[in-house]
Formats: structure tokens, sequence, C-alpha cells
């Protein structure tokens, strides 16, 4: 994915004008996963929660809402060719 962002920002900014960037999300608690977890799961979502370096919890989808609604804003204009993690730290964490 980030191979693509990177080629079709440069093949798509000069000629029509437009920016290219993904955001690739890490754990997103929504009502299809809840469904989802059984006792094993949820020790191992516990864990991942603990290595979450924001809040200690899963991402919301109003989280990574806002993300994308700010890549959508004049605000992030000048940003072409990123692909912005939205894992609440989780590979911050992974690093010590």
């Amino acid at each position: 994915m980030d191979g693509l962002t990177r080629q079709w920002a440069v093949e798509l900014s000069k000629k029509h004008h437009l920016t290219v960037n993904t955001v690739t999300v890490g754990p997103t608690d929504h009502e299809g996963t809840a469904q989802n977890w059984n006792e094993t799961r949820a020790k191992a979502r516990e864990r991942l929660y603990e290595r979450t370096t924001v809040e200690s919890r899963a991402g919301g989808v109003d989280d990574h809402a806002q993300i994308v609604a700010w890549l959508c804003s004049d605000g992030s204009r000048w940003m072409n060719g990123q692909a912005l993690n939205a894992n609440g730290g989780v590979c911050l964490s992974l690093m010590q």
C-alpha cells in the first residue's frame, strides 16, 4: 500500500492536482469486533491494549474518521504520498 500511495502521489499530483495519502489503522473497536471476542481473543486484546501508548485502548471508528476528515480538509493540502499510522502508538511500544 505504501508503494502504491507514493506512486499515485507522483502520477496524480501534477497532472490532476490531487494528493494521495493513506491511513493504516491499528486496533479498532466497533460493533462487528465486539461480537467476535471469545475468552482467548479477549486476553490477547487486553495485551494489545496494554501496548497502546494512547489511553490503553483500541481506537474507535470516530478516532480514525477524524484523521480521514483532516486529510480531506485544506489543512492537509501540503501532505502527499504519506501513509499515516493511526494505531494509538502500538508500534512505539514494540520498540521498548
